[in-house]
């Protein structure tokens, strides 16, 4: 029964998929300007990104209060590509992500659709320029979300932030508001360092058994708390070492937990967005 209501929701994913392809196409091949046509895409993003969340049963429990800002750079750790779900849904924005996975079957065609931001973290040569673009969205008004740990990990701790893309908050006067996710859940066990793998996505693992084992899952809740606004009046050093100690405060390490001592944290008498609570 497991493995056909797995087959349901991976069929579902492909049709919304593609719905998403035909429609993100369109966008591409009609609006001429760059700055419109991503600012179309984030939002068609945030729909299908809302919609995979809902028949995945992917939970997802907003907190705090810098979501309230209009414009942003989104800063957050990170563990899977279920992150980019998690807070597409909640916040319209642009991702950066790496050439890697640009050129990873699959999840590089729904990035370049999505009008993400891409980045050659092994070669500084571009960066000057990609830290520009960056700015130009974000004087545009379109909230960039970026995960400066660089890669995702398996959970065990936030890894140092990278500071270089800090400088378009800089030089475009935006806000940077920190973010922190916990994945809290799965089929309402705590996600302990046993059972992590099910939602975390990092090292050589590959994307589609991985996304089949999240979709053989009934349940998962995640939390995204969204901290107060900083302002980019800062060196990027300083504003990447300031944010990285706010996002760890509030980040609950996998290998720091047991079902022994596992207490209900962050999602306690609170609603989800997607699906019911």
């Amino acid at each position: 029964m497991r493995s056909l209501i797995a087959a349901i929701k991976f069929c579902l994913f492909f049709i919304a998929l593609a719905a998403y392809f035909l429609s993100a196409s369109v966008v591409s091949l009609i609006v001429r300007s760059e700055y419109s046509r991503r600012r179309i895409l984030t939002l068609l993003v945030s729909r299908f990104a809302a919609l995979t969340c809902s028949f995945l049963g992917i939970h997802v429990y907003p907190m705090g209060t810098g979501q309230s800002t209009t414009n942003a750079l989104i800063v957050g750790n990170h563990l899977s590509y279920l992150d980019v779900l998690v807070h597409a849904s909640l916040w319209p924005s642009c991702f950066v992500t790496s050439v890697e996975i640009k050129n990873t079957p699959l999840l590089g065609q729904i990035a370049r659709l999505a009008g993400c931001v891409f980045v050659e973290r092994r070669n500084r040569e571009n960066l000057d320029i990609e830290i520009a673009s960056l700015t130009e969205n974000l004087k545009h008004n379109i909230p960039i979300t970026i995960f400066p740990e660089a890669t995702s990990t398996n959970g065990d701790a936030v890894l140092r932030f990278k500071k270089p893309l800090f400088k378009a908050a800089i030089n475009s006067k935006t806000p940077i508001v920190p973010t922190t996710i916990n994945y809290e859940r799965i089929n309402h066990e705590p996600v302990t360092i046993t059972n992590r793998d099910i939602v975390c996505w990092y090292g050589d693992m590959d994307f589609l058994p991985h996304l089949w084992q999240v979709m053989n899952q009934k349940r998962i809740d995640v939390s995204l708390r969204y901290h107060k606004p900083l302002s980019p009046n800062s060196e990027p050093e300083a504003l990447a070492a300031s944010t990285h100690e706010i996002v760890s405060r509030s980040f609950y390490p996998f290998n720091q937990s047991s079902l022994n001592d596992y207490e209900p944290r962050e999602i306690k008498n609170q609603v989800a967005i997607n699906g019911d609570a």
